[in-house]
């Protein structure tokens, strides 16, 4: 039966200690980095009505979609490293293909800047793009007034097709 359990089978890390695989972990390379990668499947509510999504084993189905980017604020707010870098397949931006993909930005972007990121990264579209939006954070608790910070998106999606053109005045690249 397909599962992902495979990838994530704690067993590949012992054939090559290069292997760093989870649905939603972070990784901290030196002092001035901390990486932090979320599985952005579980959070696109288009795919529960897809056989794939509710038919593997130990799939995207069984997780809650919450609880990955929940962790991931968490590690955000505790971490002091310089550089904080969020990784997820799906683009909360996107001017390719597949375009935005909201319920990836509205579950994370917001907790992504508060947690101190300073950019995501994505596949899911076969292009390459960067651009960069500031994102408006309310007072929290009511306390103060809202504030932006910008965040980066950075798209490399395998295949890195073009011809296809961007289409909105958010890229650098217009």
């Amino acid at each position: 039966a397909r599962s992902p359990r495979f990838q994530l089978d704690p067993s590949l890390r012992r054939r090559d200690w290069r292997w760093r695989a989870g649905r939603s972990f972070d990784l901290r390379p030196s002092t001035d980095a901390h990486l932090f990668f979320v599985d952005t499947t579980p959070l696109v509510t288009s795919y529960a009505d897809k056989t794939w999504f509710a038919s593997v084993p130990e799939g995207a189905a069984t997780q809650d979609a919450a609880v990955g980017a929940h962790k991931m604020g968490e590690a955000l707010n505790a971490s002091d490293a310089k550089w904080k870098l969020v990784f997820g397949h799906h683009p909360m931006r996107s001017n390719g293909f597949w375009s935005d993909v909201q319920d990836v930005r509205d579950a994370l972007e917001v907790t992504a800047v508060r947690g101190g990121a300073t950019a995501y990264f994505n596949g899911h579209d076969h292009d390459m793009q960067h651009t960069s939006v500031d994102v408006e954070l309310e007072p929290k608790r009511g306390v103060g007034s809202s504030s932006t910070q910008r965040l980066h998106h950075f798209t490399s999606g395998a295949g890195s097709k073009t011809g296809r053109g961007f289409g909105v005045v958010e890229t650098l690249f217009e």
